[in-house]
């Protein structure tokens, strides 16, 4: 992540991440689709999908069809360094050379990656170094995704799914599934306001929404944890109700930045302990 000297920061949703000018705020648009303004004006839209190998013609030439773009039979020399990664196509508006958008497909997972930007230099030029940042799959060492949007960043195993999120006033909420375990990411903001009315151990049992007495959370520094130990015949009950037996959840308080963070997990079967302490570790607010 940036030490705060530069005038960027890192964005992760979805199976990528790059840096960016940390005066362009960012907006999900949907599950594969980031929007980026700046003083309120629009200067970047990012979309992404997984093709299968040698996608990239095709995904070419049905944008064409369903926009009024053509394509730049030249690619300029601040570019072609792309191209060792990408297989890059720049398109402009018919009646002038402005680059409007660029598709670029990588080499090595085949997700093709379109880009629309705003026309002045300076936007041009910040859209090509956030490009040149980009990452469309984890490294060699690494099978996490890197989830880092407003002020909260964690890393969680590529095969959980992306099922829903949803950025409401004051509460930030993703959720995930991979084999039957169900995760729910939560950022509440600002903290001191939330906790005037409720402890930290109401507020995580709330969102957990699990009907548990506050007398058995486990509490620490500047955090709560509950955990679900039942047993064989509190399993069957419990699943005779449709519910989930096993769960873990904790809720933190960030003091510094006022902000709350949560981790929640549910399944049928015992939980991975290991992988729930892995992302817990990986969670964090960052200053902007």
């Amino acid at each position: 992540m940036d030490d705060g000297t530069t005038t960027c920061r890192t964005v992760g949703w979805n199976g990528i991440s790059f840096s960016c000018p940390v005066n362009w705020e960012t907006f999900v648009s949907g599950n594969r689709h980031l929007v980026f303004e700046q003083d309120f004006q629009p200067v970047f839209e990012l979309r992404w999908h997984t093709n299968t190998k040698d996608r990239h013609a095709a995904v070419l030439r049905n944008l064409q069809q369903e926009s009024d773009l053509s394509l730049q039979t030249t690619l300029p020399s601040s570019w072609k360094a792309l191209t060792a990664s990408y297989s890059v196509s720049l398109l402009t508006e018919k009646k002038h050379s402005i680059i409007k958008a660029a598709l670029l497909t990588c080499r090595k997972c085949h997700t093709s990656i379109l880009v629309f930007f705003e026309d002045s230099a300076g936007s041009l030029k910040d859209s090509h170094n956030l490009l040149r940042s980009l990452q469309c799959h984890p490294g060699k060492e690494n099978d996490c995704t890197l989830w880092a949007i407003q002020d909260f960043q964690l890393q969680i195993p590529a095969d959980f799914i992306l099922d829903n999120y949803s950025f409401a006033a004051g509460l930030s909420r993703l959720s995930f599934s991979r084999a039957g375990t169900t995760l729910y990411v939560c950022r509440l903001a600002p903290a001191a306001e939330r906790l005037q009315t409720a402890s930290l151990a109401e507020i995580m049992l709330t969102l957990g929404d699990i009907p548990v007495d506050t007398a058995a959370v486990i509490h620490e520094d500047d955090s709560v944890c509950y955990q679900s130990q039942p047993t064989i015949s509190q399993q069957i009950l419990i699943r005779l109700k449709r519910k989930m037996p096993f769960h873990w959840m904790t809720l933190r308080h960030h003091r510094r930045e006022d902000r709350l963070s949560g981790l929640f997990f549910e399944d049928k079967k015992p939980l991975p302990e290991k992988t729930i302490h892995a992302i817990l570790a990986s969670y964090d607010i960052i200053p902007l």
